[in-house]
């Protein structure tokens, strides 16, 4: 395994500058949290049909919690498309917790193409992944539940006459109730690697599945103490060596209870300041 600390690093002003690039990356995610608060009802404008499930993102229930959405921002903050740092510049700009979230754009113009993340115990319910995915990037999910096992809702004709108080919502079930559900369960299990995270052979076979090389490996629900796959499932305690087997060079794992930011560099995890 790589070594996780500079005992003597050569070049000081170079880990500091690590350090700095983490530290404004937490920033990051903060500024787009207070102008987008998910609050207890999920992040507005993204709702059933980029999450797949009965909720909208970030809504609180398991392993969709407001910690997905940070997740999420944490990909916008680490993406190098312009159109994407703009949009947080201007966000700096905006109140707080007022606004909804206009996703559209970015899916449309798939602008998180060309990264490639793993988010480490999705859960089942992968909301992050899914709407990463729309977004353009590559995203493998790993959990100790198999895929088969990642729900997608498939709304009744009851779930759909009790949305006629809302049309927007309303036509968003009668799309999902015609969703080709075989593709998407195809691409997930592709997209998906199904071990315990305390096996020790866990690296070697997330890699032989995925390739490696990830530009974010990030994890939302592993030390939260939610899960839903039995209370004899335990928390890794190698999760920073497994993520430096995984990362490519100048990547960064991302912790979103934390909202801790840990950027690769010369084989080791540096961070910076908690915001």
């Amino acid at each position: 395994m790589p070594s996780l600390e500079h005992e003597s690093p050569e070049d000081v002003g170079a880990v500091n500058e690590t350090k700095h690039a983490s530290t404004e990356l937490s920033r990051a995610v903060r500024v787009l949290e207070r102008a987008y608060d998910p609050g207890c009802y999920g992040l507005e404008g993204v709702g059933s049909d980029y999450t797949l499930i009965d909720d909208s993102f970030g809504s609180n229930s398991t392993a969709n919690t407001q910690a997905s959405v940070s997740q999420f921002f944490a990909t916008l903050a680490l993406s190098q498309n312009p159109e994407i740092i703009e949009f947080i510049e201007n966000t700096k700009k905006l109140k707080p917790h007022s606004y909804g979230f206009n996703i559209q754009p970015f899916c449309e113009r798939k602008a998180l193409a060309g990264m490639k993340i793993l988010d480490l115990g999705c859960g089942p319910a992968p909301t992050f992944a899914r709407i990463a995915r729309r977004l353009g990037a590559d995203v493998y999910t790993v959990d100790i539940l198999p895929a088969t096992k990642l729900g997608i809702w498939k709304p009744s004709l009851d779930d759909i006459e009790r949305l006629s108080y809302d049309k927007d919502k309303k036509e968003v079930a009668i799309s999902l109730s015609r969703l080709d559900r075989e593709s998407v369960y195809k691409m997930e299990d592709e997209k998906h690697v199904e071990i315990d995270l305390c096996r020790t052979d866990s690296v070697e076979v997330i890699l032989a599945r995925t390739g490696g090389r990830f530009d974010m490996v990030t994890e939302a629900h592993l030390f939260s103490g939610a899960t839903s796959a039995g209370p004899d499932v335990k928390t890794p305690k190698n999760i920073k060596e497994l993520t430096l087997c995984l990362l490519k060079e100048g990547g960064v794992m991302y912790s979103a209870l934390s909202n801790t930011f840990w950027i690769k560099k010369d084989g080791t995890l540096i961070c910076g300041e908690w915001m």
